[in-house]
């Protein structure tokens, strides 16, 4: 994520292209995101790079946009809104992860075998 950070801070990106890296930037964010969870381990840290990568280009350009079209004596107001309804969110995401994690069984699947089984499958 820092990597992305430094290089939208270094890359001057004109204003007309800034829409489209936004758009491309949230779907490559969920591509990589999403593809993590089909994967195995190998690559989990592959696409979890890719999507923190993007992910921090996402952030930057909208707190970049919020600075410019925020006037002086709101900034201090809307970035804490923005900032209370990212924190209040994160819990509700977490529940609903462990939620998911309950109903897929993910404990049970990402177990490893057991040598018993292990010499089955030889056999």
């Amino acid at each position: 994520m820092f990597s992305a950070m430094v290089l939208t801070s270094i890359v001057k990106v004109p204003y007309d292209k800034r829409l489209c890296i936004f758009m491309v930037s949230g779907i490559i964010f969920s591509i990589g995101f999403a593809a993590f969870t089909m994967v195995n381990f190998k690559y989990m840290l592959f696409f979890l790079f890719i999507a923190g990568f993007f992910l921090a280009i996402l952030n930057t350009f909208i707190s970049a946009s919020l600075q410019l079209t925020v006037p002086q004596n709101m900034r201090g107001k809307v970035f804490s809104i923005k900032q209370t309804l990212v924190g209040g969110l994160t819990p509700i995401a977490m529940a609903t992860i462990r939620y998911l994690f309950v109903v897929v069984d993910i404990e049970k699947n990402s177990q490893p075998s057991t040598n018993n089984e292990n010499q089955k499958k030889v056999k």
